[in-house]
């Protein structure tokens, strides 16, 4: 396992970015796994579709900067967003106009990332997890917790 320590703005140790590297099923945290079983749609972790997760990939769980993530949604936008958009606060307040954002509570589910460097075959940061990282993003989190299926 690969720990990437930061300090933080105050020179005091930060926690640890990167938790798990490289980390197969088994090492996961149970939030990371209910997060898997509510990304597969499945009802029980014994359900068959689960297997593909326990046996065939890896995981990356690290606690992403906020305004790291931010920056990663915004990169990430087409040039309709860009000019819908001037911030990622615009973004971030249309989002919460649906009012179907719940407020997660001290539940600290991560986001999925279905490709690593930021990138799934969709050109989205997130694959799921949305309305977590906006309910995160609106509690005023420091972290981000994100999921990365290698």
């Amino acid at each position: 396992m690969a720990r990437t320590s930061r300090t933080s703005p105050g020179g005091a140790a930060a926690v640890d970015r990167v938790l798990l590297e490289d980390a197969p099923y088994a090492r996961l945290p149970a939030a990371c796994k209910r997060a898997l079983r509510a990304f597969a749609d499945v009802p029980s972790a014994k359900d068959p579709v689960l297997e593909r997760f326990r046996h065939e990939y890896h995981y990356r769980y690290e606690l992403v900067p906020a305004e790291e993530a931010k920056r990663f949604c915004m990169a990430l936008w087409s040039p309709e967003m860009r000019q819908e958009f001037a911030s990622f606060d615009d973004y971030h307040k249309w989002y919460l106009r649906a009012n179907d954002v719940p407020d997660h509570g001290q539940s600290r589910w991560p986001c999925i990332r279905s490709a690593p460097a930021g990138r799934s075959a969709d050109d989205e940061w997130l694959t799921d997890g949305w309305h977590r990282f906006h309910a995160y993003i609106r509690a005023g989190d420091a972290t981000i917790p994100v999921l990365t299926i290698l």
